[in-house]
């Protein structure tokens, strides 16, 4: 009996270290695999940041683009202007 006992205690102890070895190991992963997440998760942040910066700079260029290529003129526009040689005054 106590010879069951002693081998009890023994396997049992290392039963324990074993256990506990791969509860690190596990856990270590686990911590791996949140930091990568975190990290991808954080980049492609970063690039839909920027993809709404472009397309916000993209609109406001496209605005300009349409107000300086405006068909109409405003009264007096141009009218500080010096006329060239072989220009009739209008």
């Amino acid at each position: 009996m106590e010879f069951f006992l002693s081998t009890l205690k023994y396997f049992s102890k290392n039963i324990f270290d074993i256990l506990k070895s791969l509860s690190i190991i596990v856990a270590s992963f686990a911590a791996l695999k949140g930091i990568n997440e975190w990290r991808r998760e954080l980049k492609s942040k970063k690039q839909m940041e920027l993809a709404e910066e472009v397309l916000v700079l993209f609109y406001q260029c496209k605005d300009h683009i349409k107000m300086i290529r405006n068909p109409f003129s405003y009264k007096g526009e141009g009218s500080t202007r010096k006329s060239s040689s072989g220009e009739t005054p209008q």
